[in-house]
């Protein structure tokens, strides 16, 4: 049994490299996370290009607004020039709606230009938004094509490995192998067995009983950690 246990050891060390490659995998920047801020700038950029529609349809509609009254405003002064009015009190009527008119085109003409600045305000945070777009989506480009590369170059030493740690298997006991594997793929580093140098698992941290730490030296039967459930050896010498 020690010399089967020898033998997976083996099999355990490049079952351990294998866990590593694949964990490599799993960190590598897929661009997933800029792809979700990318998601959320062009949600922005919509939301402020309809607002830039709206400020340039209020801008519109006032514009449409203070020509009425602009117009409006040059009869009722022509009136008043030609003294088409009949009398007195009429006149000083005619004066105070001209004025009122004026005051009101006055208003009218700075809530326009609030709009104008408030568009053009849009229009250029919609123009520096879309720079910034178009310069993350050739860094997600980039990114995708390196995730690509480094996975392909990562799953290829992994086969590679796979090879080799199949010779070594084939050496092993197929029962203590497939009780080995069955342990091995429910944990999270690939790893089934652990070589102890002490009376502790390596996997788990657990203590290991003295007495059963002691029999792993001289017992032929396997032991398992009673925590993490691995089977756990002795360190040679």
């Amino acid at each position: 049994m020690r010399e089967q246990l020898e033998r997976l050891a083996r099999v355990q060390e490049l079952d351990s490299e294998i866990g590593a490659l694949r964990r490599q995998i799993d960190e590598l920047d897929d661009g997933s996370v800029l792809e979700q801020k990318i998601k959320a700038a062009e949600a922005k950029v919509e939301k402020l290009k309809a607002a830039h529609g709206e400020k340039v349809k209020a801008q519109r509609q006032v514009e449409e607004e203070i020509q009425r009254v602009q117009q409006k405003l040059d009869r009722e002064k022509q009136r008043l020039e030609a003294g088409d009015v009949g009398g007195h009190r009429d006149v000083i009527d005619l004066q105070r709606h001209v004025q009122s008119l004026g005051q009101y085109l006055v208003s009218t003409d700075e809530k326009l230009h609030n709009l104008i600045a408030d568009a053009d305000a849009a229009k250029s945070k919609v123009a520096e938004l879309e720079k910034t777009l178009a310069k993350a989506h050739r860094r997600l480009a980039q990114i995708r094509e390196q995730h690509k590369s480094e996975r392909e170059r990562l799953e290829k030493e992994i086969k590679r490995i796979e090879a080799t740690r199949d010779e070594r298997a084939s050496e092993v006991d197929p029962e203590l192998l497939s009780k080995y594997d069955a342990i091995r793929v429910r944990t999270e580093d690939n790893r089934g067995l652990v070589a102890l140098d002490e009376p502790i698992c390596k996997a788990c941290g657990t203590a290991i009983p003295t007495l059963m730490f002691d029999r792993l030296l001289l017992s032929e039967d396997m032991a398992f950690c009673e925590n993490c459930g691995r089977i756990i050896v002795r360190e040679t010498e």
